[in-house]
Order: structure tokens, then C-alpha cells, then sequence
């Protein structure tokens, strides 16, 4: 998925208002929000349907149906104290016909330290993943 600037490190943004980003004290990614959501994109389909999931340089060739997206949120917003996680995705079908949804999932009341942080993320996309595959459908 593409992502916007502030996601596109290896830190967890932190909103603290309409116009400032700051990042998270002691909390980093294992590797770019981008790449770890598509994983669990892939991993998530893999387990809950029947389709082959492929990636890399060749799936322009191979995939029939096509699931790309922006990775809009992936962090922490300390005006509500809350995780986000929000992907719009976009489904190509072998026919050409493209459908597009926006899906999020939003954890309330989570102190701002790693800790909290990191696992409640971690439920948050879990979720949004789930919801894509649902969608996709098997």
C-alpha cells in the first residue's frame, strides 16, 4: 500500500493536533508500517481464503484480481488518547471492473508510551486486515 510522508519511517506517529506530528518516545517499527500491513494483508488472506496471494515483480503478470491501497493511518492520536488504523483499499477484478473502501478500526483509551502503544496497533490492524479479506471474500 502507499502511505503518507509521516508513515513512510520507521517511527509511530503520534497527532497532536490537526497540523503537528511527533513520534513516539522509545517506539520504533521492525520495518516500514507500509510493508508490515501488506504482510499482514497477505498472511490474512493466505489463512482465510482460498485464493493465492502473490507479490514482488511478477504479480503484475500472474494476479488476476489485484488488491492495492493507502495505508492512511497507522498510529497513535493523542488528542483522544486512541490507535488508528485506517486502509482505503482497491480491488481490481480480472474483468477490469475496480471497487474501492475505506476500512478502519480506532482502539479508545490507550496511554501515549510504547507499551500501550505497540499492542494496540497491533489489534487495530489485525482487525482492518480482517475486514479487507471479508470484503475481498474467498
Amino acid at each position: 500500500p502507499g502511505v503518507p510522508r509521516e508513515l513512510d519511517v520507521q517511527r509511530i506517529p503520534v497527532q497532536v493536533n490537526d497540523t503537528e506530528i511527533a513520534y513516539l518516545k522509545d517506539a520504533t517499527w521492525v520495518e516500514k508500517p507500509a510493508r508490515l500491513f501488506r504482510g499482514l494483508l497477505a498472511e490474512t488472506l493466505r489463512a482465510r481464503t482460498n485464493r493465492l496471494v502473490i507479490g514482488g515483480a511478477d504479480e503484475q503478470y500472474a494476479a488476476a484480481t489485484k488488491l492495492t491501497g493507502q495505508l492512511l493511518a497507522m498510529g497513535y492520536d493523542a488528542r483522544t488518547q486512541s490507535v488508528t488504523v485506517r486502509f482505503e483499499a482497491m480491488l481490481a477484478d480480472p474483468n477490469g471492473n475496480v471497487r474501492t473502501r475505506r476500512f478502519e478500526s480506532i482502539k479508545p483509551g490507550i496511554a501515549p508510551r510504547a507499551n500501550t502503544v505497540g499492542p494496540a496497533i497491533n489489534q487495530a490492524a489485525n482487525e482492518v486486515a480482517v475486514q479487507v479479506v471479508d470484503w475481498v471474500g474467498s
